[in-house]
């Protein structure tokens, strides 16, 4: 098993914003009634395009209306006693212009005037956003802006709280009490949430019963351990890194094998040891569990030469085919993590079998391993 990543995903909120003046900017200009007893000249009305010839007009931002044609370009309303906005050279009374221009607030749908919140092409007020719309960091309360992180159970952080709690060494959240519990710190430096400690196999009646199932759930897949009795470790991660031959990028779990022949091989004896970390949470240990068991099957019939990716990615595609009867939360951002795995041998060994497995089924794979050391992709 390999360390699971600590966040999955960053996103990015778009910035508060101040809407730009070609938008919000009311043109109100000077209104102008002016009474002349004077002839108005060639002044032509704007509204009817005629000669204005008594001699009172109206003049509004360079333009000039016969009194009774200073109306509203879209409900014809009278506009003299104002105010009066200015969109595209035509005139509009306040109802009008805040219903035809002005930007709306997608939430409470009244105009927005100054700064506002834009996520998803939506508008909003800002404290329409702050109160209703915005994600808020599941440490601190407080809305989020700007670039935010989440977790791998989907809490939404703020980035700084990153660095602020050591980070669960099995689900790759920072533990804390807002998301996770309170969590421990194993004598080992192993740190794990509160969340993963409900579930975890520290008593070895419990792992053996969880042995007992995996194995004849891998059965029913072909993948059969006829051995009668294995013995099972919980152990440390300084006892499991110190078995010969366990793999110092696998801290989870390590399967010993000897084999002892007597008359000349004529008479052979195997014996099998399974070394699984105490602690780790329930989910973690069937995966592990179920990796280890098929190394007791590759020992059995395969290739003791076989290359690193062909067996390793084999043995986490046993894994992850002994929690497939799971579909809980914990199980599925396992078998998430397992999946993406960047590792060149296990995250990458998993994906190409199972790409081998998918093209042609699991007898063949199964058979294919009895008789190769080598990849099939290769």
């Amino acid at each position: 098993m390999l360390p699971k990543s600590i966040f999955r995903i960053m996103s990015q909120l778009t910035n508060r914003k101040k809407l730009s003046s070609s938008v919000l900017t009311i043109a109100l200009g000077l209104l102008l009634v002016i009474p002349f007893t004077t002839y108005a000249g060639d002044k032509i009305c704007e509204y009817c395009g005629k000669k204005i010839s008594k001699a009172n007009w109206i003049e509004f931002d360079g333009k000039y209306y016969h009194p009774d044609h200073f109306l509203c370009s879209n409900c014809g309303g009278d506009l003299k006693n104002g105010p009066v906005y200015v969109e595209n050279g035509k005139i509009y009374d306040s109802v009008c212009y805040f219903e035809l221009f002005v930007p709306k607030c997608d939430w409470c749908g009244e105009p927005i005037q100054g700064n506002y919140i834009e996520v998803d092409s939506n508008l909003y007020h800002q404290q329409c956003y702050d109160d209703h719309v915005g994600r808020r960091c599941a440490m601190c309360g407080e809305v989020l802006y700007d670039k935010y992180l989440i977790d791998p159970r989907g809490n939404t952080l703020h980035k700084h709280h990153r660095d602020e709690y050591p980070i669960c060494e099995y689900c790759g959240c920072p533990i804390a009490p807002q998301t996770t519990g309170e969590g421990t710190t194993y004598p080992d430096g192993r740190h794990v949430c509160g969340l993963c400690l409900r579930s975890a196999v520290n008593d070895i009646k419990e792992a053996e019963d969880l042995m007992a199932d995996i194995i004849e759930d891998l059965a029913s897949y072909g993948i059969e351990i006829r051995e009668k009795k294995i013995p099972l470790r919980l152990v440390d991660r300084s006892s499991l890194t110190s078995q010969k031959g366990a793999m110092p990028h696998d801290p989870a779990g390590y399967t010993s094998y000897r084999k002892e022949s007597i008359l000349a091989g004529v008479i052979s004896h195997e014996d099998f040891e399974i070394f699984v970390l105490k602690g780790m949470p329930r989910q973690d240990f069937i995966l592990t569990l179920g990796h280890e068991l098929m190394h007791v099957w590759l020992f059995k019939n395969g290739d003791h030469n076989m290359s690193s990716i062909l067996t390793e990615g084999s043995c986490q595609y046993a894994g992850i085919l002994a929690i497939s009867k799971y579909e809980d939360e914990e199980t599925n951002m396992l078998r998430v993590q397992t999946w993406e795995s960047r590792d060149p041998i296990y995250g990458d060994g998993l994906r190409r079998v199972e790409a081998y497995v998918r093209e042609v089924g699991i007898h063949a794979w199964l058979e294919y391993l009895r008789k190769h050391k080598n990849p099939p992709w290769e």
